[in-house]
């Protein structure tokens, strides 16, 4: 089914209009309960909203942070794909 553009436009507002307000939502948690998952959804946000750079940046604090083998793998290879985007700033 394809979206007519009208509604397409009101589709791509509505998912910005997500994404920034989960970015508020985890921008409001205190700094001492900011984990890996912290920063892995704050980079999800950030990507929703065009924000490439900081969404990099992002995902390797997660990296950094997380502590097992799968969510490590996850995120190198959330980071790499974002990493490997032509259109990402």
């Amino acid at each position: 089914m394809l979206l007519a553009d009208q509604d397409r436009s009101r589709w791509d507002r509505a998912a910005i209009s997500e994404a920034s307000a989960l970015l508020a939502a985890l921008d409001a948690i205190a700094a001492r309960v900011r984990s890996n998952l912290w920063h892995a959804a704050r980079a999800d946000a950030l990507r929703q909203l065009g924000r490439t750079g900081e969404a990099r940046r992002e995902l390797s604090l997660a990296l950094d942070l997380a502590q097992t083998g799968p969510d490590r793998r996850l995120l190198a290879r959330r980071l790499a794909a974002l990493s490997s985007d032509p259109g990402g700033g």
